[in-house]
């Protein structure tokens, strides 16, 4: 995974709201996990036409912290969400 690559959530992935974040539901598999407020800001972002930096970005308006910091924790919880089975890389 780099942080050139455009991300997108699968069609079975719902996501609710929750005080502090959100619940991402895999309704075909019958599993949910739980991220907390930066997950889900991430997980927003993964719309499939933005890249991993484009997200990064995005982000660095919000929180005060070192660009490659923010960059391995992107890259950290999209690896997860990709091995989960949660999201998917675009073809360029």
């Amino acid at each position: 995974m780099t942080i050139d690559q455009t991300i997108a959530p699968v069609a079975a992935i719902v996501v609710r709201p929750v005080p502090d974040g959100a619940m991402l539901v895999d309704l075909g598999r019958g599993h949910c996990w739980q991220v907390n407020r930066l997950g889900a800001e991430i997980w927003f972002l993964l719309d499939g036409r933005r890249t991993l930096r484009d997200v990064c970005e995005v982000l660095r308006t919000s929180y005060d912290v070192a660009a490659e910091v923010l960059e391995r924790d992107v890259l950290a919880m999209v690896e997860d969400l990709l091995t989960q089975g949660m999201v998917t890389v675009v073809a360029p």
